[in-house]
């Protein structure tokens, strides 16, 4: 074999050689991510805190209907008015954390829909969507700091005005984000399907930027007096390191853009 023909070879071998390098090296990077992951599952699997909600949600809810005073007045108190109505909810949960360890809770969420899924927790983990998550959801400062250890239980409350009462019945949505000692990502999410019964609805003089205003105004009340439970589900998700990595790096960037903008207010 020539000078030439011998060069061509080595210059070919050392080329396959290279090429086995860097499928070796790429076939060893996915090995370990594959096992660092398997890892990563295996710890949030044995060292888990678990969320759950106990019993149903306590919920204070009110009817506020500015309607003419005339109208209002030719009413008994009680007839039913059907008239435009901001319907505004105070939602109590309770929970517990029935796992073995400390749950991180950073984030929690909530808002109205018409249907009972799991709405919230599909934009989180649709990256192209996890922006409109910030136009989704009621609370817009939804990074949140609390800690409960294993066999504690939290109250949150939570505001919101009803915007989606298709057929007199309504669902409240609630995700909560929370991390375990060893850094995984878990979250509740908890749903409640509403329905309306009649409605009464008396005027009462209220204020309203320092101006006495007649409004149409049952109060607060308990929810089982006006309103029924129709059916509420709860589930639990365990994120992958990724899905955890990504999503806590983006609720990180929208506390700190909602920060700046309180110091500039």
């Amino acid at each position: 074999m020539n000078k030439d023909k011998r060069d061509v070879v080595i210059v070919f071998l050392s080329s396959i050689a290279i090429i086995i390098s860097i499928i070796t090296f790429i076939r060893d990077c996915s090995q370990d991510r594959r096992i660092a992951e398997l890892g990563y599952i295996t710890n949030a699997v044995q060292f888990r805190p678990n969320l759950k909600v106990i019993d149903k949600p306590i919920v204070d809810i009110q009817f506020r209907s500015e309607i003419p005073v005339s109208e209002l007045l030719s009413h008994q108190s009680t007839d039913t008015i059907d008239t435009p109505t901001t319907i505004n909810v105070t939602a109590k949960i309770e929970l517990i954390n029935t796992g073995n360890t400390k749950a991180h809770i950073f984030s929690y969420m909530w808002k109205d829909t018409v249907a009972g899924d799991e709405k919230i927790r599909q934009i989180l983990l649709n990256k192209k969507k996890r922006t409109d998550l910030i136009q989704f959801v009621s609370n817009k400062d939804f990074y949140k700091i609390i800690d409960l250890s294993a066999g504690d239980t939290k109250i949150i409350e939570v505001n919101q005005d009803i915007e989606n009462i298709p057929n007199d019945t309504f669902v409240l949505h609630f995700l909560f984000l929370y991390e375990s000692e060893t850094d995984a990502l878990f979250d509740t999410y908890y749903w409640a399907r509403y329905a309306f019964g009649n409605i009464i609805v008396k005027p009462e003089m209220v204020k309203v930027n320092g101006k006495s205003v007649l409004r149409a105004n049952i109060g607060k009340k308990r929810i089982q007096d006006i309103i029924v439970l129709v059916d509420d589900n709860s589930s639990t998700k365990i994120y992958s390191q990724k899905q955890s990595k990504d999503i806590i790096r983006f609720l990180s960037q929208q506390a700190n853009k909602n920060s700046k903008v309180s110091t500039k207010d």
